[in-house]
């Protein structure tokens, strides 16, 4: 996994690492897409105050402008977490 990512948001104990791929396959979701996610709920809880005149590129739908804004924050949290 792509430490970019911030690694596994759930991960496994070490006595499962060697035999990953039978305990579990699929590694689920990147601890980026984990708190893109919280960071994604913060933002449409409040999705019909949002003000109508937003601004946004030619093409651009204000759910995506609103994901794209999630996954900046989620990146912004890793990289704080990453700072000593």
């Amino acid at each position: 996994m792509d430490m970019k990512d911030g690694g596994s948001a759930f991960p496994m104990l070490e006595a499962w690492k060697e035999n990953a791929d039978l305990y579990c396959p699929d590694r689920g979701m990147t601890l980026r897409d984990y708190f893109a996610g919280q960071a994604l709920a913060g933002l449409c809880s409040d999705w019909l105050n949002m003000p109508d005149a937003v601004t946004l590129p030619e093409g651009v739908s204000r759910a995506e402008a609103v994901a794209e804004c999630a996954y900046q924050i989620a990146d912004a949290m890793i990289a704080e977490r990453e700072r000593p």
